[in-house]
């Protein structure tokens, strides 16, 4: 399980604008994760920090650009 903070590695294959949102078991926003972020091509690692208030459960981690979108589940 995920406490507070979560290390995610990924690769882009072209420099994109990416999106890292995370939603509940109901689909709704639990938190923007991160916003907007210019990313070169090649392998990167975030360390994304979890909302204080956000009570322990299962979640989906959605990874956004605006040609992809890739979930993976988290249990925080």
């Amino acid at each position: 399980p995920v406490k507070e903070n979560l290390n995610l590695e990924y690769e882009l294959l072209h420099s994109q604008t990416i999106r890292i949102n995370l939603y509940d078991q109901t689909g709704r926003l639990a938190g923007n994760l991160l916003q907007n972020a210019a990313r070169a091509a090649g392998k990167h690692q975030e360390t994304l920090e979890l909302p204080m208030q956000l009570p322990a459960g299962v979640y989906t981690l959605v990874l956004e650009t605006a040609t992809t979108k890739r979930a993976i589940q988290i249990i925080k």
